[in-house]
C-alpha cells in the first residue's frame, strides 16, 4: 500500500520540513539498501524509484513497484524495524529525508497519521511474506504472481 505525501494535513507537513534534509541521487544509485535501516522516511519530490525484491525463481532481483513524486519510502523498514525495502533511482532523484528518530516520534503520538503506518503493509514487506508463503505452500504461488493486485487489498487489523 502506498501512502502519498498528499494525505498528509498541510500543518503538519509545514512541522515536518523544518526536520527534513535535502538528498539527491543520480540515475542507478542505490538509494535504500535492502540490509540496512534507512537513515529516515524519504519523500520523492522530483523523478522516480524502483523497489526491488529478490526473484522468487532465485533468478536476481525483479522490480515490484515503482514510485514517483509524493510516494513515501522507508517508512516499512522503520515502522518494523526490520529493514526490507531495496531503492534504485531510475531517473535522477530529489527528495526530502525525515530524519528516523523524528518519524519514530510521530508513530509514537496516536493519530490518523500514526495508525495508519501501524495498519499498512508497504509493498516490499508484503512481497517478502508472499515469498515466504510460497515456500511453504507451492499452491499460494498465484498469489505472488498478481501480488501488485494482493498489495492495493492488504490491511492488518
Amino acid at each position: 500500500m502506498l501512502f502519498r505525501s498528499d494525505r498528509l494535513d498541510p500543518e503538519l507537513l509545514d512541522r515536518l520540513a523544518a526536520h527534513c534534509e535535502r538528498r539527491t541521487f543520480r540515475l542507478g544509485q542505490v538509494v535504500l539498501a535492502e540490509a540496512a535501516l534507512p537513515p529516515g522516511v524519504l519523500l520523492v519530490q522530483e523523478g522516480r524509484l524502483r523497489l526491488l525484491a529478490e526473484d522468487p525463481d532465485g533468478e536476481g532481483t525483479i522490480t515490484i513497484d515503482r514510485l514517483q513524486s509524493g510516494a513515501l519510502a522507508g517508512w516499512s523498514s522503520l515502522v518494523r524495524q526490520r529493514p526490507c525495502e531495496h531503492l534504485r533511482a531510475s531517473t535522477p532523484v530529489r527528495a526530502l529525508l525525515l530524519p528516523a528518530a523524528d518519524f519514530l516520534a510521530l508513530l509514537a503520538d496516536p493519530s490518523p497519521f500514526s495508525a495508519w503506518f501501524h495498519q499498512h503493509l508497504g509493498a516490499a514487506e508484503l512481497h517478502q511474506v508472499l515469498v515466504a508463503l510460497v515456500r511453504r505452500d507451492p499452491a499460494a504461488a498465484p498469489l505472488l504472481a498478481q501480488w501488485t493486485s494482493a498489495q492495493l487489498e492488504v490491511t492488518l487489523i
